[in-house]
């Protein structure tokens, strides 16, 4: 995180509002924990849900093999 940038595999996200905010908190707590490393899963979407489905299904396949302990 960079003062009021968030910047996610190479892509620079303003942290205003929504997921970018939602982010950054993230990376906050993150720091704060001594834990500096955070992993997200990002979906695009036009509101009609296509981008929240796609990443449902690639969690439920992708999930089992996970080694995180939180989600």
């Amino acid at each position: 995180m960079d003062g009021g940038r968030v910047t996610v595999a190479g892509r620079e996200l303003e942290v205003q509002r929504g997921t970018p905010a939602l982010l950054a908190a993230a990376l906050q707590v993150a720091a704060h924990l001594g834990r500096p490393e955070i992993h997200a899963y990002l979906a695009g979407d036009t509101g009609r849900g296509d981008g929240s489905r796609h990443l449902y299904d690639w969690l439920c396949r992708h999930l089992p093999d996970c080694t995180c302990s939180v989600l």
